[in-house]
């Protein structure tokens, strides 16, 4: 099972972040874009893991715990090159989220989960390996990312797998936050 830990998004969030990608796409050449089901915010990336793993990873996120907190989207960024660029809209800073993830990511590495060892910058990925058109700014793209704000009350860990040649998330196990 590929596996990792994330923030589920409400329907306004949602359709905040395909705006943004509806907005972005008649300015590329290429690229795969991500489907609306699939908007989520990674927390803790997990990799490959049999079933038998599952307790282990439900019990850290439990331990990890944390208050629910108000989400709110920021900008509009790219990364990559080669075969293209990804695009994603970051968070505005949380303290929150930073505190949450730090934690999440101290539990598993205590129930013996190897953790990539890198600086966390949230973000959620519109489209991988986008081609802009000639002669696009993308920093332009800042202006048409819509203010989009959410609370979150749960953590969850999902499953990514294809499904007849689709890429598909799927809740495996949710963690309610503190109220």
């Amino acid at each position: 099972m590929r596996l990792f830990t994330a923030i589920e998004f409400d329907g306004q969030v949602r359709d905040s972040l395909c705006n943004a990608a509806e907005a972005l796409r008649p300015h590329t050449v290429s690229g795969n874009f991500t489907e609306r089901a699939n908007m989520h915010l990674t927390l803790v990336f997990l990799g490959e893991h049999g079933p038998e793993r599952l307790p282990a990873i439900c019990a850290a996120m439990k331990t990890a715990g944390g208050e629910t907190f108000t989400l709110t989207l920021g900008s509009f960024g790219t990364f990559g090159g080669g075969e293209g660029r990804t695009c994603w809209v970051g968070m505005e800073h949380s303290p929150a989220l930073t505190a949450l993830q730090a934690s999440l990511a101290r539990s598993l590495k205590r129930a013996g989960f190897g953790l990539e060892e890198r600086k966390y910058t949230p973000h959620v990925t519109l489209a991988r390996r986008v081609t802009f058109a000639p002669g696009f700014d993308w920093r332009t793209m800042g202006s048409l990312v819509p203010a989009a704000v959410m609370d979150v009350t749960g953590i969850s860990l999902m499953e990514s797998r294809r499904v007849n040649g689709r890429l598909v998330y799927e809740r495996v196990y949710h963690a309610e936050l503190k109220i």
